[in-house]
């Protein structure tokens, strides 16, 4: 009888804290992070993949400084080698052991992917914040919408969607690319932006920000893997269709493809929103 205890208890620890004894290789890592002072004055979040031989790689990353976080400053994504310990039943160390983001991080699991996390910076402060670990692809909830149109200067396809939370999104808008599916017709140049999250107060839609894309090679890292995340179909790296990877809050949002005067032909447009980046 106290063998079967032992064994039923080990089950139940597995089971509550599977996160932290699992391991890391072949999942992903939200991270989501703010300096504390009198004001907070700048958030940090990013998503990284672990992948064999404790080598990681970051997907995204943001840093978002000044009072309420104005402005967005995006940056190269980087690479390195990571070490993982389990230091208690809900808790582990993990140390990212290059770039400038290098350093030890206190995970406190709070459920079998999400918890807090605890990061010592100068001065004796320590930055704190929230923490999302996701399983590969199969497990990765996605919500994928798709319209093809024909389109020329004074009619842009036009399409909304909802986020529910804080997310991930990648758009794209195919027009070059699309005869290698045998579609006649596709449009040449185009262009693609995306605008929300849109308020509604006083019966008046208020748009808050805008993003906007010619040439997709212009985020191609970004794109690619996280295309390849979605199961969707390969861009040329030097071809002239538009695609974004953004960080979207909560909200409705609408993404237009439009293309030069004297232009026109069939647009594919697909936006994929992907799981919430919190809990």
């Amino acid at each position: 009888m106290r063998r079967l205890l032992i064994i039923f208890a080990a089950l139940t620890l597995l089971k509550c804290h599977g996160a932290p004894l699992r391991g890391l290789e072949g999942r992903l890592y939200w991270e989501g992070t703010f300096v504390l002072g009198e004001v907070p004055t700048h958030s940090f979040e990013r998503l990284v993949e672990f992948g064999p031989g404790n080598t990681w790689r970051e997907i995204v990353s943001a840093d978002y400084v000044g009072e309420n976080y104005p402005e967005m400053i995006l940056r190269a994504p980087l690479s390195g080698r990571y070490s993982y310990e389990v230091v208690g039943t809900d808790r582990a160390l993990l140390t990212f052991l290059s770039g400038p983001t290098a350093g030890a991080r206190t995970l406190v699991f709070d459920s079998d992917a999400d918890g807090r996390i605890q990061t010592p910076i100068v001065s004796g402060r320590t930055r704190v914040g929230r923490f999302t670990l996701l399983d590969p692809v199969s497990r990765y909830p996605l919500v994928n919408t798709s319209t093809r149109a024909f389109l020329d200067y004074s009619h842009p396809l036009l399409s909304g969607f909802v986020v529910g939370a804080d997310s991930f999104v990648l758009v794209r808008a195919v027009g070059p690319s699309l005869s290698a599916f045998g579609v006649r017709d596709s449009v040449r140049r185009l262009n693609l932006t995306v605008v929300g999250p849109t308020e509604t107060a006083r019966s008046t839609s208020i748009p808050s920000v805008r993003y906007s894309n010619e040439r997709w090679s212009t985020s191609l890292g970004d794109v690619t893997r996280m295309s390849q995340l979605a199961g969707a179909f390969p861009l040329p790296s030097d071809s002239q269709d538009a695609a974004m990877v953004l960080q979207l809050s909560r909200g409705t949002y609408t993404a237009e493809v439009t293309c030069p005067e004297g232009e026109s032909g069939y647009a594919h447009l697909e936006v994929y929103v992907f799981r919430a980046l919190q809990p």
